[in-house]
């Protein structure tokens, strides 16, 4: 259970940064 709470915790870090790359290029797409 531990090695799973582990994942999921690495999981929704990468998905947050996934988030905020996005909202970037968004940004860059926009200034462009």
């Amino acid at each position: 259970m531990d090695k799973l709470d582990k994942v999921i915790e690495d999981l929704e870090s990468h998905v947050k940064f996934l988030g905020e790359l996005v909202e970037r290029l968004e940004n860059v797409v926009k200034n462009a």
